[in-house]
Formats: C-alpha cells, sequence, structure tokens
C-alpha cells in the first residue's frame, strides 16, 4: 500500500487538520466521513470531496477505505477504534486513546488481534523545544534527570459548552489536555510508579475539574510535579528538569530553552531556531511510514496506555485522598 484510502471519524477542527495535512503530505486522500453532528458532516464532506456516511461501522467497512482517523470526543474512541479494528484498518487515534486503561486494553487487544496499526496522537514530545530538551539529556550535557516541573495554565472558554464541558466525553481535564505533560514527563523520566493528586473545580463552567496538582515518583526516586489549569486568565507555560549535573527550562510551544550544568555556561536555544518538519505532519508522516513501509513508530499505543493510566491514578488519588500506585489500575480487568 503506497497510497492510503482515509476515513475520518469525528469530523471536528483538529480531524479536519490532520486530514488536510495527510493529503498535502502527498500520500493520501480522504475517501469517506462520518460525524453524529449532520452541519459538521456535511462541511467535512463538501472540504474534502468525501462520501458522507452515517457511521463508524459503515464507513470501515467501505473498500474504498484503506485507513482511518479517529477524532470523535474521546469517550467515544473505543467503538470507533473497535469498529476498524473489526474491518482491519489501520488507525490513527486522537489522544487519549481512551478514558481509562480498561478501555485502552480493550483497543490495543482488538487491533493486535486483527494485526493492525494502532497510532495514537501525542505530538507534544514532538514539539521543538520539548524534542530539544531531550537531545540535551541523551547528550548528557546536564546528566541524568531526577525531577521535572511542568506548569500549563489559561482559561478556555470552549470547555464551558458543548461536548467538551461533559466528563462522559472528555474523561477530564487531565485526559483532554494533559494527557500530552503526561506522556511527555515519562519520555523524560522514565516509568512511573506512583501518583498523589488534588483537584478543585474553581469556576463549575465544566461538570468536572478546573484545576490540577499532580505530584509523580518515577522509578529510581524521580520526581514530576504537574500544574493544570483552566481557570487561570494569566496563562503559563513552563518546563523545569532537573538533572545531575545542572538544569533545564523552556516555555513549550514557544519561546526559548535555557540549560547550564552547575560548573559550565549557559546555553540558549531560540524555538524559531529549531528546524525541521512540523510536529503533527511528522507524527502523521510517522503512521503513513509505519503502514506503508513497515517503519517503526514514533508513538506506541503502550505509550497511550501509559499515559490514560497516569490520569486515572491522579482521578483515583483525588477522590480517595491518597497516593495510587500505577499497578492498581494497569492490573485491574473490567
Amino acid at each position: 500500500m503506497d497510497y492510503v484510502n482515509i476515513g475520518v471519524i469525528g469530523c471536528g477542527h483538529m480531524a479536519r487538520d490532520l486530514a488536510h495535512r495527510c493529503i498535502k503530505l502527498g500520500r493520501c486522500r480522504v475517501s469517506a466521513v462520518t460525524d453524529p453532528d449532520q452541519e459538521t458532516l456535511a462541511v467535512a464532506a463538501s472540504e474534502f470531496m468525501a462520501e458522507p456516511v452515517a457511521d463508524a461501522e459503515t464507513l470501515c467497512n467501505r473498500p474504498d477505505v484503506d485507513a482511518v482517523i479517529v477524532g470523535s470526543p474521546p469517550g467515544a474512541h473505543l467503538e470507533n477504534v473497535l469498529a476498524a479494528a473489526a474491518a482491519r484498518r489501520p488507525i490513527f487515534c486522537e489522544k487519549p486513546l481512551g478514558v481509562t486503561v480498561a478501555e485502552c486494553d480493550r483497543m490495543i487487544q482488538a487491533c493486535d488481534s486483527a494485526g493492525i496499526m494502532l497510532f495514537v496522537g501525542h505530538v507534544l514530545r514532538l514539539f521543538p523545544l520539548f524534542a530539544y530538551s531531550r537531545t540535551v539529556v541523551s547528550e548528557d550535557k546536564i546528566g541524568e534527570p531526577r525531577a521535572i516541573s511542568i506548569c500549563r495554565t489559561g482559561y478556555g472558554t470552549a470547555f464551558h459548552r458543548g461536548w467538551r464541558a461533559k466528563r462522559e466525553l472528555v474523561g477530564g481535564l487531565l485526559l483532554e489536555v494533559n494527557v500530552h505533560e503526561l506522556d511527555y514527563m515519562r519520555v523524560m523520566m522514565g516509568e512511573p510508579l506512583r501518583v498523589f493528586a488534588l483537584m478543585d473545580n474553581v469556576y463549575g463552567k465544566m461538570d468536572f475539574e478546573d484545576q490540577c496538582y499532580v505530584l509523580i515518583e518515577f522509578e529510581a526516586g524521580k520526581t514530576g510535579c504537574l500544574h493544570a489549569s483552566m481557570s487561570s486568565p494569566i496563562g503559563e507555560y513552563r518546563v523545569h528538569l532537573q538533572c545531575t549535573r545542572g538544569n533545564l527550562v523552556h516555555g513549550g510551544f514557544g519561546g526559548s530553552l535555557k540549560y547550564q550544568p552547575a560548573d559550565g555556561q549557559v546555553t540558549e536555544v531560540l524555538s524559531a531556531d529549531l528546524t525541521g518538519m512540523n510536529p503533527y505532519d511528522r507524527e502523521l508522516s510517522s503512521w503513513i511510514d509505519a503502514m506503508t513501509g513497515g517503519a517503526k513508530p514514533l508513538i506506541t499505543p503502550h505509550d497511550a496506555r501509559m499515559a490514560v493510566a497516569m490520569a486515572e491514578c491522579a482521578y483515583r488519588s483525588a477522590a480517595e485522598r491518597r497516593p495510587v500506585e500505577l499497578s492498581e489500575v494497569l492490573n485491574r480487568r473490567g
């Protein structure tokens, strides 16, 4: 398979952007689209000159669909991924893979049984400053990571209405937004062992938390702390990585990255000076390369499952006011 006919399940802004990027890469066309909202479906069908289809199962079984993009709300990922797996169609699923580890396990098992690829869009680790921080560590500029702190705060009114305001459809703030940070923290620090979290719904605009503090213990005694908020009109993005011979700070999606060994000088790298493929294009290219040529994908279903597990531990911790071991959610079935 060199040229891929794609079906899009869930035709919101993010899914349509991903589909357009696939087309611009020169290796795909969109042949069919489906969405429960008829107006959204009509817009997508017109944009892509694609066939509007009633439901995911019908779309996945069309002979002119080779692979699917699942861009529905997270609460609908399970049914849509299972439909694609039953039809043996490779999948690009937007993050989070599911809203529980149990859902992730069902999807991974279904895809493994069908012998098809499941790729999940954990794109944050590919953004320039995030990717460069991994380079600094891999080149041993400041030693081994021992602690990481991330602050991602803002005020998003899109979460005050529609499906994004409903826990049953998004899973909560940590899953809809900050599963990205949880994935990046694991990439930098290794496997998580236990999680303690405190949460609040400060403004009460959604039926889930709009503020979280999450403390994570990683393997070998490493530490992570995440402050996530959608109740902060003065927003902030900040990453601080403490290593054994120095530290690193960066501004996330823009600005600069600085690192300094304890016995050396500060080095600053501007985000604008870091060249390379757009992170969304890079993840989609990885999916297509793996699907068509057997290349190793940048992101695995295990990565996606572990990010969901960290979030699930945080929710359980906040509810029960105690630290929660990763083993408590990873080994649970049902």
